[in-house]
């Protein structure tokens, strides 16, 4: 089984995304079922709407290829939650993991 790590740029605001996407799917295309992918949030210091949309959007796609998707963010405001403003992932396909 395959574990993949894509890293996010400091700055994952909207500019960003088409990059990130590029990378998650080629990311995906070299898995196989039963891979995962993991997308370290950890280091970015800059989000949006348009990141949290790219990551759920993600997560069922690698579920659809039988991949597990995985977030791998910060603490507390670092966190994806903290940084998107909302209060659940429910519903995503993620897996996520906390940095502490």
């Amino acid at each position: 089984m395959l574990e993949i790590t894509v890293m996010a740029p400091e700055d994952s605001g909207i500019a960003a995304v088409a990059g990130i996407k590029a990378e998650l799917m080629a990311s995906l295309q070299k898995a196989k079922p039963g891979s995962t992918i993991r997308f370290d949030i950890s280091k970015a210091k800059r989000v949006d709407s348009s990141l949290a949309q790219l990551i759920i959007a993600f997560g069922h796609e690698a579920a659809t290829k039988g991949c597990t998707a995985a977030i791998r963010d910060g603490a507390g405001s670092r966190s994806l939650p903290g940084m998107c403003c909302c209060d659940s992932l429910d519903g995503s396909n993620m897996e996520l993991h906390h940095e502490r």
